[in-house]
């Protein structure tokens, strides 16, 4: 979709989608337990349906109310029939569903798209395999037939924190005293926290002694209510437009107690001087002229916010360090690379150290303003999101293709109700 985006100063209120990431990982305990389950306030994108589509194709009771604010899900999932599932965009869904099928005695084909295809999933097929499940990999499918039978699965953590979420949410159902052992160093360690708090809330409690994980499995899932907390990740683009526009900005639904990585990343940005506040389950972002302070940043755990970081600081008069990037080829793009066509086309500076995993990003444009982009064209919707807000801190119309309805489907509606002037066509010519 081709969006016109021009200068505009962002400012009011909105409310912040629900979690996506909590919210796949509510859909898939809730299809393992033998009961009714609740969930409100879901995160309802592309990534979202793929996973309720999965589930229902694993024949999975999934209602979504019509004001999409509440989704009922009767479980359980079939074990014993041949069953297809189709997994098209999302890199959660494939892995999750990965997991779950070594659960069944029927075959699971998994028919995947060929931008899954290239995403990693060897560690987690290799850490099954090994452990009684039978996989047959084709070019566009992966055939899994279970039923797994391990005492002690050991998983590599290091590229994907999903391949550890989605074995410890089969873990309670594959037998008693079976364990999960990571090896390597884990990646977005605050996701397998997330994954074990909703594991709990469903009547399993997880205990670890250091990188090994125990369940107690006796009864298996509880039918139980889950409340989604608001996304941080979606909003940190959000954020950053207010500081780069020098708007002001407060988002409802920011719930705490819920562990969400990127909530390193606003601590961040309070670091690099925005004026951040969280309270009675808001945030606001002050109306603030001071420039940006250029920092270092780990963004092994954050790598969806990689790409507006990269941005933010190309602002700054300093030199910002952007390390741990290794992982960002990974996502849904090579983040790095689309990332640094951004910043070629905002006249910023950047230097990649892969051998350090970092990226260096340094303004020089001080003499003339960042105008417009001409035709940026993405299929990354945190590239797209990213992009957007980069055009709202220009000087002239930009012309922008993508979408964000993989992760946060009303990003431009809430930036219009933030005054940002966005359109899907061009505007009118003005008359003499």
């Amino acid at each position: 979709m081709v969006f016109f985006v021009r200068p505009s100063v962002i400012d009011g209120v909105i409310n912040a989608p629900g979690s996506k990431p909590y919210t796949h990982r509510a859909l898939f305990i809730s299809a393992l337990t033998d009961g009714t389950s609740i969930i409100e306030n879901p995160n309802i994108s592309d990534d979202v349906m793929e996973t309720i589509d999965v589930l229902r194709s694993l024949k999975a009771t999934v209602d979504i109310d019509d004001d999409k604010k509440k989704i009922t899900v009767k479980g359980k999932i079939n074990i014993d029939d041949d069953l297809e599932v189709k997994c098209t965009y999302s890199g959660t869904t494939f892995r999750f569903v990965t997991s779950i099928a070594t659960l069944r005695s029927g075959i699971t084909s998994i028919k995947i798209s060929d931008d899954l295809a290239i995403r990693p999933i060897d560690p987690l097929l290799d850490a099954i395999n090994k452990n009684s499940v039978k996989i047959d990999i084709k070019k566009d499918r992966v055939n899994i037939k279970g039923p797994i039978n391990a005492e002690d699965i050991e998983i590599d953590g290091s590229l994907s924190s999903q391949f550890v979420s989605g074995l410890l949410i089969a873990l309670p159902l594959i037998g008693n005293g079976t364990s999960l052992n990571v090896v390597n160093n884990v990646v977005s360690y605050p996701y397998i926290t997330a994954t074990i708090q909703f594991m709990k809330n469903a009547g399993i409690t997880v205990k670890n002694n250091n990188t090994k994980y125990y369940v107690n499995n006796a009864d298996g899932y509880k039918p139980a209510k889950y409340v989604i907390p608001g996304d941080i990740t979606a909003i940190i683009p959000v954020i950053a437009g207010a500081f780069m526009t020098h708007g002001a900005v407060s988002i409802n639904n920011i719930t705490d107690g819920f562990m969400q990585p990127d909530l390193k990343t606003i601590q961040y940005l309070e670091e690099a001087g925005m004026d951040i506040k969280i309270e009675n389950n808001s945030l606001s972002v002050g109306n603030i002229n001071s420039s940006i302070i250029s920092r270092e940043v780990d963004v092994a755990d954050i790598p969806d916010s990689f790409p507006i970081l990269s941005i933010l600081f190309s602002m700054s008069d300093g030199i910002a360090v952007l390390k741990g990037i290794a992982r960002l080829k990974f996502k849904e793009s090579d983040r790095v690379n689309e990332t640094c066509k951004i910043l070629e086309e905002i006249k910023a500076g950047y230097l990649i150290d892969e051998y350090l995993d970092m990226m260096k990003i340094y303004r020089i444009n001080n003499l003339k303003k960042f105008k417009k982009f001409k035709n940026f064209i993405t299929e990354d919707h945190r590239i797209f999101m990213a992009a957007v807000i980069a055009a709202l801190s220009g000087t002239e119309e930009s012309v922008i293709n993508g979408s964000s309805k993989k992760s946060y489907p009303d990003f431009i509606k809430d930036l219009k109700h933030l005054k940002a002037d966005i359109t899907e066509e061009p505007p009118p010519a003005q008359s003499d």
